[in-house]
């Protein structure tokens, strides 16, 4: 195996002449007893070679896309040390909406899973999610990690104009 639990797929959408989009998912957790904004996941099986392999079938059943090309691999992480042992790795990819096979794309779904896909542009991120707080959806932590980055991100860049 690979020594990991399950892998997170952060999903960036690209078409020619259009800012990138994230590809989120709005899926009800028991736990919660709401719904939660979240990236594309899942468990990694026995029959997954590599996280890798585990990503490109879990991305393909929740959303029907295909993985273009593989921005970043994270190394193993720990998302509640405190509390479980349990770990993840991100696969950060680029999906290329020209290319035929991701056009008119269809989730292969299990019957167990109730999974609605929505796009949102990376510049409008922060908003959106506060605009779903506020309707009541739960944020999960991956996302607002994202945004945390973001915001760190360009301080970063203004420090650099301000040199």
């Amino acid at each position: 195996g690979t020594g990991v639990d399950a892998v997170i797929i952060l999903p960036l959408l690209k078409s020619p002449n259009l800012p990138t989009k994230l590809l989120l998912q709005k899926q009800f957790r028991p736990p919660l007893g709401k719904v939660s904004i979240e990236f594309p996941a899942g468990l990694i099986d026995d029959s997954d070679a590599t996280i890798l392999d585990a990503a490109k079938r879990e991305l393909k059943e929740e959303t029907g896309y295909s993985i273009t090309k593989v921005l970043r691999e994270s190394p193993p992480i720990f998302a509640d040390p405190g509390m479980t042992d349990a770990s993840y790795v991100v696969i950060t990819c680029i999906i290329d909406l020209s290319l035929k096979e991701n056009q008119n794309v269809v989730p292969e779904l299990e019957d167990s899973e109730f999974i609605d896909l929505f796009e949102v542009e990376l510049a409008e991120l922060e908003d959106k999610v506060k605009q779903l707080t506020k309707e009541g959806y739960a944020i999960d932590g991956r996302v607002a990690g994202l945004i945390d980055g973001f915001i760190v991100n360009q301080q970063m860049m203004m420090d650099w104009k301000c040199d």
